[in-house]
């Protein structure tokens, strides 16, 4: 069976080259489309949720990546996958043990290793 890809056709990418739907770059997106295999697109997908996490993301985009699935009458990969870490930022801990901080901290590094 088939994984549909992350997109959820917003595509606009106003943080940082970030789309505000998905996540994703455009250089992500291609890079979906050029995977092999649903195991791969899997893990691509599992490690969008956390990006989304990481890069501050609050949209819909599960369930509108739900209803998307639902409509071209494919499973959802998200059935597939462990629940992402929480990204309430009150307890300031989610459920992976990472705190919001180093997250941050780690964004910052990347951020500054690429300029």
């Amino acid at each position: 069976m088939k994984a549909l890809s992350p997109c959820i056709d917003v595509c606009k990418f106003k943080h940082a080259g970030h789309c505000i739907g998905c996540g994703m770059t455009k250089k992500q997106r291609k890079k979906f489309k050029r995977l092999d295999g649903r195991k791969a697109k899997l893990a691509f997908i599992e490690a969008l949720r956390l990006r989304q996490i990481e890069i501050g993301l609050k949209t819909n985009w599960e369930r509108a990546y739900r209803r998307r699935c639902t409509k071209k009458g494919i499973a959802c990969p998200l059935d597939r996958l462990p629940s992402p870490p929480s990204n309430d930022l009150n307890d300031g801990m989610s459920s992976s043990g990472l705190s919001r901080v180093s997250i941050d901290q780690r964004s910052e590094q990347q951020d500054r290793s690429s300029a």
